[in-house]
This record gives C-alpha cells, structure tokens and sequence, in this order.
C-alpha cells in the first residue's frame, strides 16, 4: 500500500523515466493511437505492469495498471474493461 500511494504521488510518468520499463509489446489501437505494454521487476514483489495508451483528443499518455499475467497490449486494455482479449472489440477507439 505505501509503495502504490508513493507511486500516485510520484506519477507514473516520473517513476517510469527513473526506472527504465521492459518494454513487452507494442501496437496501435483502433483509431491508431500507439500502445504500449511495460513491466517493472519490483524485486522482492510482484512486478509492475502498466499499458500505456494515448487520448486521441489531447495526445496525452497515461499508464493503466494491470495484472502481471498479461502479454500483449491489447490482452491488458480489454483487461480493463473486463473483457478477455478476444471479446473485446470496439467498433471505434475514442
């Protein structure tokens, strides 16, 4: 708990360019906005898992934690919205 609120305080986007992410998969979504899927080894803890996405409107990123099982980025954005990968298929990505 201590190191998810140090985590929130500090933003993922300062932790991630101290901490050199794993980079594990790469792709566009829908409307073709770049994804990506990072891990952090957290050592003696599970490791932090994060997809990266893009709102298509402000070009901003933001980090989405998800569970480190997932495999591919679009595996951890129907996680999300708690679809397994298959079943999750918008008609548009906005």
């Amino acid at each position: 708990e201590v190191r998810r609120v140090l985590l929130d305080l500090m933003g993922y986007e300062r932790f991630l360019a101290d901490a050199s992410p794993e980079v594990l998969d790469t792709d566009t979504d829908g409307g073709g906005q770049p994804r990506r899927l990072l891990r952090v080894a957290m050592g003696d803890d599970e490791d932090l898992m994060l997809v990266e996405v893009r709102c298509p409107s402000t070009g901003r990123d933001y980090h989405l934690r998800v569970p480190p099982t997932m495999e591919r980025c679009s595996q951890a954005v129907a996680w999300t919205f708690d679809f397994e990968a298959p079943d999750y298929a918008p008609l548009v990505d906005a």
